[in-house]
């Protein structure tokens, strides 16, 4: 299908790749649709037990697993609480401010 010929494309496995290198995190930035999936992917994986909000230690995790992919220090702690308020106004993400945080995060990380 023309999914999986468009995922195939992007670099480091593709958009199906379980493991976001910082190839594949720029082509996801200039892919809104394709970014947009892997922040739902993420916040799927960080909402293990389906509560439809990620809480600051599930944010915490994110932003670690983020900066080990991409090869930079995670967020201090007053960072995260800056991050989570700047994409929701609190302390906890719905899965749309997830979606602010993670292209945030994405977008930081790569600018390091």
């Amino acid at each position: 299908s023309s999914c999986r010929h468009s995922a195939a494309q992007l670099p480091c496995g593709g958009a199906f790749s379980d493991v976001l290198s910082p190839d594949l995190a720029r082509a996801f930035l200039g892919n809104e649709d394709w970014l947009t999936y892997k922040a739902q992917v993420y916040f799927v994986k960080a909402d293990h037990n389906s509560m439809g909000f990620l809480d600051k230690p599930k944010a915490r995790r994110v932003d670690n697993r983020l900066a080990a992919e991409l090869g930079v220090k995670p967020l201090g702690d007053s960072e995260l609480v800056q991050a989570l308020k700047e994409a929701s106004g609190a302390l906890e993400l719905s899965e749309s401010a997830f979606q602010h945080f993670f292209s945030s995060a994405v977008t930081r990380a790569l600018a390091r």
